[in-house]
């Protein structure tokens, strides 16, 4: 039962109560935007998520039963989207992006050392777009899944891609002589 009284704090912060969660922002069902202000006078909606989180996981980690004299109002689509977006999406969209980029930038060098044929020429070719579209399909893959994870028929079409990559770059090098 944490009490945040040495913080300068109005009230309880995330504690159980006679059986009941208790924290002075959560107010008749659902949290008071009020008191997650920042300074500027603007909501700070990444607070209220967190406050979410930690509300939801108190709830079934102390097996708390539901009040029914107080509805729980409280909805998550009450958060903007963009907070929504800004706090989970673009993390794991700059990493997806960076990865996929690494990966391209160094199979195109790679490709233009074995066969000659230029990052341009690559690029704009069908084999050129064949490696991008299954190096961006084996990005999501495998960040979704692992190949460890995949059922076998994803893994069919994974080593199907594989060896038809695989298939281009033979027909490469026998273009160039090597």
């Amino acid at each position: 039962m944490a009490m945040r009284a040495d913080a300068g704090l109005p009230g309880k912060v995330m504690c159980v109560e006679d059986g009941k969660f208790v924290d002075y922002r959560w107010k008749e069902g659902t949290w008071d935007t009020q008191q997650f202000q920042t300074s500027e006078g603007k909501v700070d909606w990444d607070a209220i998520i967190d406050a979410e989180i930690a509300r939801r996981k108190i709830v079934i980690d102390n097996q708390l039963a539901m009040d029914t004299s107080q509805d729980i109002t409280f909805n998550a689509a009450e958060i903007p989207w963009w907070a929504w977006v800004k706090r989970f999406h673009l993390p794991e969209a700059e990493k997806l992006n960076g990865r996929a980029a690494m990966i391209g930038y160094i199979s195109a060098l790679w490709v233009d050392q074995l066969t000659k044929v230029g990052i341009y020429d690559q690029h704009t070719s069908l084999w050129g777009r064949l490696t991008v579209a299954a190096t961006v399909v084996g990005v999501f893959y495998y960040r979704e899944f692992g190949y460890e994870n995949l059922t076998d028929e994803q893994k069919m079409a994974v080593d199907e891609v594989k060896n038809q990559l695989l298939g281009f770059v033979d027909q490469g090098k026998k273009a160039v002589g090597l």
